[in-house]
């Protein structure tokens, strides 16, 4: 009796001084000097600004591997999936927006890395000019093994046009039914842009196992019905351009 006397004098004294300590404010925790204060307000001030600003302008902040991007979903239509979440859907893996997105950016650099174009100021004996140290044998290299990626990807797709989508989108920067205007789209609309979207997923997905950010596994579990069919924008552009050649002859 004793014993359970003393263990609830015990709790009784412990909520005492509790209740005599209280609760300390988070001022208490997060306080600093006054001029440390200031500045720290003064930087979510300007967060809170840009943020807005980039909201305005239709600009998000995208994690990838290499730390935060800034997405402008004007520039093309890649971005704008990115920046509009579609760039994965609900069936996907988390992470797979980054995968696909890193994809397309590779790709980018491969095609322009593939152009024949002047370079600045390329030294023939190796040493720089114009600020530049790089040989034009090195110039070369770059371009050829740009050029030999290209082929292999084109060569490796499940189906040719996979290339012709991602090169439509990923460098043309062709919208195609992608970018929703502020007209409600039909059902029918709705649907086949949905299979645009759906088909470029699968081309990146494809490129990415060729390019080796993907594992083969990965795209089997994630397509186990394969290649999605040809977006129907797609179809009647070739339609389009098959029959303008014969009449092109013809005048």
């Amino acid at each position: 009796m004793a014993t359970g006397q003393s263990l609830r004098d015990r709790l009784k004294g412990r909520k005492l001084d509790d209740e005599r300590r209280g609760v300390l404010p988070l001022v208490a925790f997060y306080g600093r000097e006054p001029k440390q204060e200031i500045a720290r307000n003064t930087m979510y001030r300007q967060i809170e600004t840009v943020m807005n600003q980039a909201e305005a302008r239709d600009i998000t902040f995208f994690m990838g591997t290499r730390g935060i991007a800034m997405v402008d979903a004007n520039s093309s239509p890649v971005e704008y999936l990115v920046a509009k979440g579609e760039m994965d859907s609900s069936r996907d893996e988390e992470g797979m927006a980054g995968v696909r997105f890193h994809t397309a950016l590779k790709i980018r650099e491969l095609i322009d890395g593939a152009q024949v174009k002047v370079l600045r100021s390329p030294s023939l004996e190796g040493a720089g000019g114009g600020g530049a140290s790089t040989s034009a044998g090195d110039i070369r290299g770059y371009q050829l093994d740009c050029m030999k990626l290209m082929d292999l990807l084109k060569k490796s797709l499940e189906k040719p046009w996979l290339w012709t989508v991602i090169e439509l989108v990923v460098w043309s920067d062709d919208w195609m039914d992608i970018r929703v205007g502020v007209k409600k789209l039909t059902p029918r609309q709705a649907a086949e842009r949905s299979g645009t979207i759906e088909a470029l997923h699968f081309a990146l997905d494809n490129a990415a196992v060729i390019l080796g950010y993907l594992p083969p596994e990965d795209l089997i579990s994630r397509w186990p019905r394969g290649c999605p069919r040809m977006p129907p924008l797609m179809k009647r552009r070739r339609l389009v351009s098959r029959d303008a050649g014969p009449l092109e002859l013809r005048s």
